[in-house]
């Protein structure tokens, strides 16, 4: 049977292991490598902003997860100061290797102005997706995926009272395909356009505070 849960610290190998074997190359954090990829997932999960959930299989295995972010502003500022001494260690070392053209596109990345996104919904993020090619080739382990990503938009969107973005690589159609399914944008535009062109997706459908949310209501 095919269950989900929330991630566990335990779990950290395994969605490295993934995110390895299943994100494009030209992936910021690809370009950092696997210990700035496990730093990522052991912020994530400890965080009270982010929601990790995983899909498992019958022996217990990982074969899909989603990241979703109620406040994307809070956690973005920890990962920044997690990250910056062993980013700075890591470009160091391919500059003292030779290798300068990995460090010069680890600084374009890092410098590469994005488009704003609104402050209304720059805390509302959907962040990662992931069904590993490698184990989850049946309709089930498909649609089962898609419900967990159906479900964590729905967390994100519910924090941010409809609203939520995330961006996705202009040529990666499935996830392109995934996001106007499932997160029904009310705008796209370019978000990057170095080292790819990146797509952003903002949903902005507010919904009204409840009567008893409101200032001033018995």
């Amino acid at each position: 049977m095919l269950t989900r849960r929330s991630a566990e610290t335990s779990d950290v190998d395994q969605l490295v292991d993934i995110h390895m074997r299943n994100f494009d190359p030209d992936e910021f954090s690809m370009t950092l490598g696997s210990s700035f990829i496990r730093r990522f997932y052991s912020l994530a999960i400890g965080s009270p902003a982010a929601h990790v959930t995983v899909g498992t299989q019958d022996n217990g295995d990982i074969f899909c997860f989603t990241v979703g972010f109620t406040d994307y502003v809070a956690f973005q500022s920890r990962m920044r100061r997690a990250i910056l001494i062993p980013m700075l260690a890591h470009m160091l070392s391919r500059i003292v290797t030779g290798r300068l053209g990995e460090a010069l596109s680890i600084v374009r990345y890092a410098t590469e102005k994005t488009a704003p996104i609104p402050d209304n919904v720059a805390r509302h993020h959907m962040g990662l997706i992931c069904l590993d090619r490698q184990t989850a080739r049946s309709p089930a382990h498909i649609i089962f995926f898609y419900k967990l990503f159906e479900d964590t938009v729905r967390l994100v969107k519910d924090a941010g009272r409809g609203r939520c973005w995330t961006s996705a690589f202009a040529d990666n159609r499935t996830s392109v395909r995934l996001i106007r399914d499932v997160i029904k944008p009310t705008s796209e535009f370019v978000f990057r356009e170095r080292p790819k062109a990146t797509l952003g997706f903002v949903c902005d459908r507010s919904i009204s505070p409840r009567s008893e949310d409101r200032p001033g209501s018995a």
